[in-house]
């Protein structure tokens, strides 16, 4: 909503001559009554308590200071990977090959089968110890379970947390398919909780990580339409997000040129990048001849 309200404006000064701020379509135009936000005080207290990072440590007052960060590691490399939109078909067709569940009981979008490729890729590459714990974040958006306009400016996304299995499930040959149903039943499950249920499914679950637990997760969603926004020097040429070399995460946006699809942006040790790329490319290698 701020992206796209922030691009209108700009794109109708663009001239030169105007001075007065123009005024925003419905669309565009943000609701800030954080009022409309309705969940018990004593859960919102419950909800920052657990964030430790939220508070100072001297005084227990809120603070906007980010999180604390490790160091940098200097042999970092950056990429963007592409999905069109018939590679992901194919993947979802790999899914219901390789499945022993019937077809109902599979959620195959998009969002879950690209996560669980890239998922299963990334623990193969990363050489993780088969008995490690895994652990898979992502966010969902509750703005629909809080009842409120899409146009509320305002953080109404719950992290949502995948664990429960070892490094193992997703370093053989069926690794993808199980990193389909991992994602799958998670995604599923959504559906049917609310959104103070599905944070104190994050509270509690995050008690239970065990402290050596191998964490990966995504930052973005195919969904957000990032490249539709023109500050009024056309569409975006590249879209990133800059600190996915500080956290353990990659970015998924939709593709620029193209409905459909997805653009995977990562940021690994060299080594472990061209452990990827081979991993990625000659899986849907594979998987395109099987469904010759």
């Amino acid at each position: 909503m701020f992206i796209k309200a922030w691009a209108h404006i700009c794109k109708s000064l663009e001239d030169g001559v105007t001075t007065t701020l123009p005024s925003l379509p419905k669309d565009f135009t943000p609701v800030i009554d954080r009022t409309l936000i309705n969940v018990r005080p004593s859960f919102e207290s419950k909800v920052l308590e657990s964030m430790s990072y939220f508070s100072d440590e001297k005084d227990g007052k809120r603070t906007m200071k980010p999180p604390p960060v490790g160091e940098i590691c200097n042999d970092l490399v950056r990429i963007t990977l592409e999905l069109t939109q018939e590679k992901v078909e194919k993947l979802k067709e790999q899914a219901t090959r390789e499945t022993t569940r019937s077809l109902p009981e599979l959620y195959l979008s998009t969002f879950v089968v690209i996560n669980a490729y890239v998922w299963s890729c990334l623990v193969k590459a990363r050489g993780v110890n088969e008995e490690r714990p895994l652990r898979f974040m992502y966010a969902a958006d509750c703005r629909n379970r809080l009842d409120i306009p899409k146009r509320y400016l305002g953080n109404c996304v719950v992290l949502i947390n995948c664990f429960g299995n070892k490094t193992n499930k997703l370093l053989g040959r069926d690794g993808f398919i199980n990193a389909v149903e991992i994602l799958s039943d998670s995604v599923k499950g959504l559906g049917s909780q609310g959104t103070e249920a599905l944070l104190e499914s994050y509270i509690d679950g995050m008690k239970l990580v065990q402290p050596d637990t191998h964490v990966e997760s995504v930052s973005g969603s195919n969904r957000l339409g990032f490249y539709k926004a023109d500050f009024g020097w056309g569409k975006p040429v590249n879209h990133e997000i800059v600190s996915i070399d500080q956290y353990p995460a990659y970015s998924m946006w939709e593709r620029r040129d193209e409905t459909g699809g997805a653009e995977i942006g990562l940021c690994l040790k060299k080594s472990e990048m061209n452990s990827f790329i081979s991993l990625f490319k000659h899986g849907l290698e594979i998987i395109e001849s099987q469904s010759v």
